[in-house]
């Protein structure tokens, strides 16, 4: 995959996070003229690229780590 490409399905996952993980929105920021149909298939094939599903789960982790979400601090939270 080129640099360039990756860089551009990095932006449409980006997108995804803000919009409420809307797949389908998140790729026709990008592709406008795509069809809800053609951009849900797309968003999901495109997630499932192994260089994009290690940048969502990256992505995912640092936002756990941020936000200090562990099993632990949800059960200690739970019990206040």
């Amino acid at each position: 995959m080129k640099d360039s490409t990756y860089k551009k399905y990095c932006l449409i996952v980006d997108e995804w996070f803000v919009n409420g993980r809307n797949g389908t929105k998140a790729y026709q920021k990008f592709t406008p003229d795509s069809s809800d149909e053609s951009s849900a298939v797309r968003f999901n094939n495109l997630v499932r690229i192994g260089k994009v599903a290690e940048y969502i789960e990256a992505k995912n982790i640092k936002k756990a780590n941020d936000l200090d979400i562990t099993f632990d601090k949800q059960i200690e939270r739970l019990n206040e």
